[in-house]
């Protein structure tokens, strides 16, 4: 396969996971289970991370690790009233890798702004029927 096509299957593999795992996060976002909420970001994080560590996507990774962020970030919302100490290492994992983005600002409060920007949008998307 020459170089565009496998950018091709790899752009088209992680759209198919990101657009999957979106529409799982908005419909999360609304729902009032935290256990299983909490359940389906830790996969998701877990399927990311393995991603970004096998570096099969390339150029694509750093999209991989923004979604990383994210999720860390919401599981450290979510954590943040029951468990305070899971709440701060998954923040501190969001931070990390927001950093390592090129984020210039990576502070708690910005992440919390961002993460709860985002989940809004995702909510919007999803309750539109995926149109824009």
């Amino acid at each position: 396969m020459n170089g565009s096509g496998e950018a091709d299957s790899r752009l088209e593999m992680l759209t198919v996971f990101l657009d999957g795992n979106a529409r799982d996060l908005s419909r999360n976002a609304s729902t009032s289970d935290a256990t299983e909420l909490r359940k389906r970001l830790l996969e998701q994080a877990a399927g990311l991370d393995k991603l970004c560590q096998s570096r099969t996507l390339g150029e694509f990774t750093p999209m991989l690790e923004m979604e990383l962020g994210y999720r860390y970030a919401q599981l450290a919302l979510l954590d943040e009233k029951e468990n305070p100490a899971s709440a701060g290492e998954y923040m501190t994992k969001a931070e990390q890798i927001f950093c390592s983005l090129g984020w210039r600002d990576c502070s708690r409060a910005r992440l919390r702004t961002a993460t709860e920007h985002r989940l809004a949008h995702l909510k919007r998307f999803s309750d539109k029927g995926g149109e824009q």
